[in-house]
């Protein structure tokens, strides 16, 4: 198994450390362990496409480890990626995905009408199991 730290700060901003995230990989599997805030810009530095950003698993729910969530579920759509988007973590991961939904669903609608003619994509965007 490979780790990739991709952030290790914490909630006040520091120029030289991104928010907690790591990348785990084992062969062709990857799977995100949080998504502190420049976790996107991480993956692609990374090497990891935002068509193939991986499910993410929530440590916890104070937002410096899921403030990049909104981000990591809408750039992924916007690639073109329609695979449900696998979000696991504690008790209180699908109530805080569902108002996560309810918070972009305006700008999914905006983006959805700018797609017309290009490409029409679904509103399943995700699942949320809670471990």
């Amino acid at each position: 198994m490979r780790a990739v730290l991709l952030g290790t700060g914490s909630p006040p901003p520091n120029p030289r450390r991104r928010g907690p995230a790591t990348l785990l990989t084992l062969g062709h599997e990857q799977f995100l362990v949080d998504a502190g805030s420049g976790v996107g810009v991480q993956l692609v530095q990374a090497g990891v496409r935002p068509y193939d950003w991986p499910r993410v698993l929530i440590t916890h729910h104070h937002s410096d480890h899921i403030i990049d969530l909104g981000h990591l579920l809408i750039t992924r759509w916007i690639a073109g990626q329609n695979a449900p988007f696998e979000v696991w973590g504690p008790t209180g991961t699908k109530r805080q995905m569902d108002k996560l939904l309810d918070y972009l669903d305006w700008d999914i609608e905006i983006r959805r009408a700018h797609m017309r003619g290009w490409r029409q994509a679904h509103r399943d965007l995700g699942r949320y199991p809670a471990l």
